[in-house]
């Protein structure tokens, strides 16, 4: 996070794709960067409102991004969201966020690292089904550059919870204006 925000310039625009319950916002509002969530979940947004009160949230999925004008933000953070989409869909969502960011606007991503695609229950929430798409490092890097960023750093990351241990992709990039390349 602290290299993230030593690319958005003081009280910058940073959208929190996929807030879930607004822990990330809080931190970020709280530093007095202009802070808006975005999650499909309604009650997760309830939770996120009480949690970091100085940011704005909206009801939206990340794969539609079309309601924030161009040059919206100056940082999109995409903490373990983007792993909920499909994958025939991730280059979609990279286009929108490269549209909203400013000229060399900073892309935070977080991501399950592994192959494949899978419906399996989420244990933290009493084993509801949820979709995983998981990534290679090498496929995350080459979405990324045809999308339009550049990586200024990736780490692969082993995070230890409760309920799993699976290794993680981080990803810092900046936006550059090049022509994306598209599929």
């Amino acid at each position: 996070m602290r290299e993230f925000l030593s690319h958005i310039p003081e009280y910058g625009r940073i959208l929190d794709a996929g807030c879930g319950p607004g822990r990330d916002a809080r931190i970020f509002s709280e530093l007095d960067y202009e802070v808006t969530g975005i999650d499909f979940s309604s009650a997760l947004l309830d939770i996120a409102r009480e949690t970091a009160p100085r940011a704005h949230f909206l009801e939206k999925s990340l794969e539609d991004l079309s309601i924030f004008p161009s040059a919206s933000f100056d940082g999109v953070w995409a903490n373990a969201s983007l792993h909920h989409i499909a994958k025939q869909q991730l280059s979609g969502v990279f286009i929108e966020m490269h549209r909203i960011l400013q000229p060399k606007g900073i892309l935070y991503v977080s991501v399950k690292m592994g192959i494949g695609e899978s419906l399996e229950p989420d244990q933290r929430y009493g084993g509801v089904p949820k979709y995983w798409a998981y990534y290679s490092e090498t496929e995350m890097v080459d979405l990324l550059k045809r999308n339009g960023f550049e990586i200024l750093n990736i780490e692969i990351n082993q995070i230890q919870g409760s309920y799993q241990t699976h290794p993680f992709i981080r990803v810092l990039a900046v936006k550059v204006c090049k022509e994306i390349i598209l599929e």
